[in-house]
């Protein structure tokens, strides 16, 4: 097949689509669903190599923490589990760097979890890419979940949409990353440079406290809080008959607050659905949205979608503000790391408990025609 050619198939039980991603092999499944290799696990079944590597480096993780018997088999422990959990993420990092893509999530954790490791802190790196892997496999979880509905109860499958012009925006996260990194990459840069020269401070000491903050600015909290928000919203929704496509979808329900009038009623095997579709399609594999329960209406919907982009707003604006604080005191080392890790994971603690809010969040339960 040629590079560049789009590909489509049809089945019996659902309608055709195209992938416009070069080189992607489709699979088909005993549902009659069809789907790239590359996103198999995110739309058709639990990624058990994932699942397995979190379990391996949990445990890795677990032992370096439990048995440290020297500080050399804990920093073993902990680069192990660091690996088993991170290693895609350090090489997506180094890819993008090659590309002049710096400012993402992955290279923001991926270099934060470097500097982690240069500074003796092998744990801290650890829990980087570890907490972060849980959170994107606890939202494609949602996302799985939310699919497979919509397949049974409409006979529909949902498909990913690989043309990036018809992907409505980028992930929340990524969007995060882009003003995030660079602001703290900048501000560490200034913390090596500026102290030797203005606070009589060595260049050894300065380099080790631009590393140390690089780390204490690694939002731990913030990369396992969104991902955990859109899992409650999108879960909360899919009780209700209410089906996002994914995370990017219900932020563009959240944000155009589309009103009855924008629903597209159409038919699948004989079973009415409501939906709701950017491209004005009543493709229900690619709408933003789908409604298969009555008693739901789109304000629901839309009440779900900012009530979950309001906790999430409200988890980033307060790690953020805690964050700045032993940002401040640690530049001027008045805040030692322990410190800084001890209020991290507190800071963690309160936003995944305040995201798991949303899933007793049931919006406005009114109906629309």
């Amino acid at each position: 097949m040629a590079e560049n050619t789009k590909h489509t198939h049809k089945h019996e039980t659902i309608m055709a689509h195209e992938c416009d991603s070069a080189g992607h092999r489709h699979h088909h499944h005993a549902d009659g669903s069809c789907c790239c290799e590359a996103h198999f696990h995110e739309y058709h079944g639990v990624d058990k190599l994932l699942l397995g590597r979190l379990i391996a480096a949990a445990i890795f993780y677990l032992c370096g923490m439990l048995f440290p018997t020297t500080e050399t088999i804990e920093a073993v422990w902990m680069l192990a589990a660091a690996l088993m959990a991170g290693y895609d993420i350090i090489w997506s990092a180094l890819r993008n760097l090659v590309r002049l893509r710096f400012f993402d999530e992955n290279f923001l954790m991926a270099f934060a979890a470097v500097a982690a490791c240069i500074i003796g802190e092998f744990e801290e790196g650890a829990a980087v890419f570890l907490l972060y892997r849980i959170g994107e496999f606890c939202q494609s979880c949602a996302i799985r979940s939310s699919r497979k509905k919509i397949f049974s109860l409409t006979g529909e499958a949902v498909h990913p949409v690989d043309n990036e012009a018809e992907i409505p925006s980028v992930p929340f996260i990524t969007r995060f990353s882009r003003i995030y990194t660079p602001a703290v990459l900048i501000m560490a840069v200034l913390i090596a440079l500026a102290l030797p020269l203005f606070a009589d401070t060595a260049w050894k000491d300065a380099v080790y406290r631009a590393l140390t903050f690089l780390v204490l600015a690694c939002p731990c909290a913030i990369v396992i809080s969104v991902p955990m928000t859109y899992f409650a919203g999108i879960g909360t929704a899919s009780r209700q008959g209410i089906f996002f496509r994914d995370s990017t979808a219900l932020d563009t329900v959240a944000q155009e607050q589309p009103d009855s009038s924008a629903l597209l009623h159409t038919s699948v095997q004989g079973k009415p659905v409501r939906l709701y579709a950017r491209s004005g399609k009543p493709d229900v594999g690619a709408a933003e949205l789908v409604l298969t329960d009555e008693r739901s209406g789109i304000d629901t919907a839309v009440s779900i979608a900012r009530h979950t982009r309001l906790i999430l707003h409200v988890n980033i604006w307060f790690t953020i503000l805690v964050k700045i604080a032993v940002l401040v005191l640690g530049a001027f080392g008045i805040s030692r790391l322990w410190f800084a890790v001890f209020a991290d994971s507190g800071v963690t603690i309160i936003v995944v408990l305040n995201s798991l809010c949303a899933f007793f969040y049931r919006g406005k339960n009114q109906k629309t025609n």
